[in-house]
């Protein structure tokens, strides 16, 4: 297309989209964020959407015992999950209102936990957790304001790795 025949393309879908936002109402959806000219969604397309927004995955995340610790994400957020058997049933680890974005487990067995990322208030400046299995106790190893990314511990197990926007 030569510039100016798209410049007028341009020009009559911003008269159309005039119109359509003249004759459309305006919602507020939050201090900064008003939406103008956008049709109202009827309950027929969200039914045909329901299946794309509540999809299933699942994540493997490493080997833990004998079993294995997977991400899966059964309705709004992921959460960690432990199966013990090819086939098996999985086992709820976490139950947050927050998706988990990444787990990584200690590479010791004798350990028994792993270390996981997670949002905070949809923030998505996700933090850092060491979870126990014995007992399921859960310490912050973050610092509660930064960003923290790519969990990963060392072949030895003494040291963990993760990308930070903490300025140190």
């Amino acid at each position: 297309m030569r510039p100016m025949r798209m410049l007028a393309h341009l020009g009559a879908w911003a008269v159309l989209a005039g119109s359509a936002a003249a004759s459309a109402q305006e919602t507020r959806i939050s201090e900064h964020l008003v939406v103008q000219g956008v049709p109202a969604v009827t309950p027929a397309i969200r039914e045909r959407l329901a299946r794309y927004q509540n999809s299933r995955s699942a994540r493997l995340h490493g080997w833990i015992g004998d079993g294995v610790l997977v991400g899966t994400r059964f309705g709004n957020v992921a959460q960690l999950h432990r199966v013990d058997a090819p086939l098996g049933m999985r086992r709820q680890l976490t139950f947050f209102a927050e998706p988990v974005a990444g787990a990584t487990v200690h590479p010791k067995p004798a350990t028994g936990g792993f270390a996981y990322l997670k949002d905070s208030g949809g923030s998505e400046f996700y933090q850092l957790f060491w979870r126990n299995l014995e007992g399921g106790d859960v310490r912050r190893l973050s610092d509660g304001q930064s960003r923290y990314l790519g969990v990963s511990w060392s072949p030895s197990g003494r040291w963990l790795g993760y990308a930070t926007t903490a300025g140190n």
